[in-house]
């Protein structure tokens, strides 16, 4: 009976040695995927600061791409996933090209789908103050 119950334990043991050596890796690879996930983020969002800045999409991309390391229709993929952030990006660089060609901040309201001309007004003025 006594050499069963040792056999058992062991048994039981290797499991859980096991069950441990296979939790540690799923940590390990979760870890590992979170930090890219962020890395691609952070990626898009550099991405996003330079499309704020009056860079093009693409062009974005690349740098994001060139500053961080990652490729670039990795950054892409994310960075059509955060709309939000990207399409705000270039509603404002398409509001300051306008304004550059003398649009009135009406004209321009209408033109981005905005609701309000003062919108517009604070979007230039932020805009503005990011530039400097």
């Amino acid at each position: 009976m006594l050499p069963r119950l040792a056999s058992l334990f062991r048994q039981i043991s290797i499991e859980l040695e096991t069950a441990a050596e296979r939790r540690a890796d799923s940590e390990r690879q979760r870890y590992t995927l979170e930090s890219r996930r962020r890395a691609i983020h952070s990626a898009a969002d550099i991405a996003a600061n330079y499309m704020a800045g009056g860079m093009p999409f693409d062009q974005a991309l690349e740098a994001a791409s060139r500053a961080t390391g990652l490729e670039a229709d990795t950054i892409r993929i994310v960075a059509k996933r955060m709309p939000s952030r990207i399409q705000r990006a270039e509603r404002n660089r398409k509001i300051m090209q306008m304004v550059a060609r003398g649009y009135t901040d009406k004209q321009i309201a209408e033109h981005v789908g905005l609701k309000s001309p003062k919108s517009v007004n604070r979007i230039i003025r932020l805009e503005r103050e990011r530039a400097a």
